[in-house]
């Protein structure tokens, strides 16, 4: 009896120590290692209206602290966001804009984080109109501004180093920006009122672009930890 008993006891405790010699299930919290290395690409919507993609890369002080640097680049069709004269056609109004950024991270629970931001912005306008008496001009307009950000979104990290992630909002704040504008082009040699209104109102548009809050809307992005 007291065999048995032993046995039993033996046996318990064996499968005791097999259970817990058992890995548990890794988290995005626990594959974040201190000191590794990222890099991915990114895609969506990083300056409002502008859409496009991205180079990212980071570095892991700790498993929720990463310091982050990205480069955006995209373009957008902006033939409606100016108002015109009847007598007007626009021919093109293209939008270029361009982001780069430091970024500090810091990771709440598994994927979620909070970033700070700090970097520059530039947004190039190229128009071109004529009128319907054949007048034309051509016109390139920049606006560029250091800004201060923040930003939240999630990361899951796997076993095998692929992360994947989206950042739902981010808001960049201007702390100083600069205009610029340059008629390049023209077929006249005065430019007639109703085109000088059309540049006029272009340039508004891209002085306020450089002066105003900007938001990134729904940004996905993946790469790969090392």
């Amino acid at each position: 009896m007291r065999a048995l008993l032993l046995l039993s006891a033996l046996a318990s405790s064996a499968a005791a120590q097999e259970g817990g010699e058992q890995p548990r299930s890794m988290t995005s919290a626990d594959l974040r290692e201190a000191g590794s290395f990222g890099v991915g690409l990114g895609l969506g919507t990083f300056l409002v209206p502008i859409s496009g993609s991205a180079l990212h890369g980071f570095y892991s002080f700790k498993k929720d602290l990463q310091l982050e640097l990205q480069l955006w680049g995209g373009t957008f069709d902006g033939k409606d966001i100016i108002d015109k004269e009847p007598t007007v056609r626009l021919d093109h109004l293209d939008l270029k804009g361009s982001l780069a950024q430091f970024r500090l991270k810091y990771f709440v629970g598994n994927s979620f984080y909070v970033a700070g931001a700090f970097g520059s912005r530039r947004i190039e306008f190229d128009l071109q109109a004529s009128n319907i008496l054949g007048d034309m001009v051509r016109t390139e307009l920049e606006s560029d501004a250091v800004f201060a950000g923040i930003a939240i979104g999630n990361t899951w990290t796997f076993g095998s180093g692929f992360f994947i992630g989206g950042e739902w909002v981010a808001v960049s704040v201007p702390l100083a920006s600069e205009f610029s504008s340059e008629t390049t082009e023209t077929s006249a040699s005065s430019t007639p009122t109703d085109l000088t209104d059309l540049q006029a109102e272009a340039e508004d548009s891209a002085k306020d672009l450089g002066e105003v809050t900007t938001l990134g809307l729904a940004t996905l992005y993946l790469g790969w930890q090392f």
